[in-house]
Parts: structure tokens; sequence; C-alpha cells
């Protein structure tokens, strides 16, 4: 698939608003690490990454309802390091809504410990989500890969200095 346009970076269709952010925002602050007893199934959730604040309250409701364990990272907490305490807590899958930064650490594990991984996009850019063909509108439908019995997917991954990458590689010569 190709797609081309026109226009310059930065560039708004004619006649379209600003929008207008709020001068302060308020930030309800939950806990780190929202209970789900005898749950193998691990969520980590980074609010930091694109529009994971916006749906930290459905997103954690969604998943205490359906058994699964969700960390909240703190800000500067490292995802990746979330990830092994999950996997040596005995999680049975990984799940991570964040951005594609914080799907590569936790997916990183995942093939470590051979776990399998659901992605729930709540990020920016969302490239490997949108690679997978996930629905970027309705991120919490995502969740549903957790049900037991459900297709999973295989895909590529890549190591590169001891680092796992699962859609594209940067090099800076």
């Amino acid at each position: 698939n190709a797609c081309c346009g026109a226009g310059r970076i930065g560039a708004r269709l004619r006649g379209a608003r600003r929008r207008r952010r709020p001068k302060h925002r308020m930030r309800k602050r939950s806990p780190p690490v929202v209970e789900a007893r005898g749950s193998s199934t691990h969520l980590i959730l980074n609010p930091a990454a694109g529009r994971g604040a916006a749906f930290l309250g459905r997103l954690i409701g969604a998943a205490r309802e359906r058994g699964i364990r969700v960390r909240v990272l703190e800000s500067g907490e490292d995802a990746k390091l979330a990830a092994l305490e999950a996997a040596e807590d005995g999680a049975g899958t990984l799940g991570v809504a964040g951005g594609d930064g914080s799907v590569t650490a936790v997916a990183g594990v995942a093939v470590e410990h051979e776990l399998p991984l659901v992605v729930v996009p709540t990020g920016t850019l969302n490239h490997f989500a949108r690679d997978l063909g996930l629905d970027l509108v309705r991120p919490l439908r995502a969740l549903r890969a957790f049900t037991p019995g459900r297709l999973e997917r295989r895909v590529d991954v890549g190591v590169i200095n001891g680092r796992h990458f699962i859609n594209n590689v940067s090099l800076g010569v």
C-alpha cells in the first residue's frame, strides 16, 4: 500500500480551528499496580505515551473486569523493567498499552521469556499496531486478545547489539 499527499509539515486545512490546550492539567493519581488476584496476565500501561492518560481509567476498569493485572508506569519508569518484574512474577501473557517505544521494550521481554504479547495501541503513531491492523480509534478492543483461545499472530523479531526490534530499526551515520 502506498499513500501520497501534498502539503507541508504542520499545515492545517483551510478553515480548521486550532485546538486550545488547557493551561493546567489535573492528573489523577492511580495506584501503580491494580490487583487482579490469581491473574497470570499482566498489562503494562504507559500513561505518558500519546493518548495513554486519556484512556487510563477506562483501560484499568476494562482490564480489571477481565481479570488482568495492570501496572501503571510512573514518570521516567522503564517499561522493560516492569515487564521483567511481571515475567518473574509468573506472567503467562504480557500486554502493553503505549506507543512503539513501550511496545518494543515489553516485546523484548516477551521474546526472551517466550510469552505471548498483547498490544493496546495508545501511543502517538502506533507504527507496529498499524502494521498489525489493530483498531487505532478504539484501542480498548485490543483487550479481547487476552481472551483464552483467541488466534495469535506470529511476527518476526530482530536483534541488533543485544536489543530487540519488531518493525523497524534506525541507524545514525
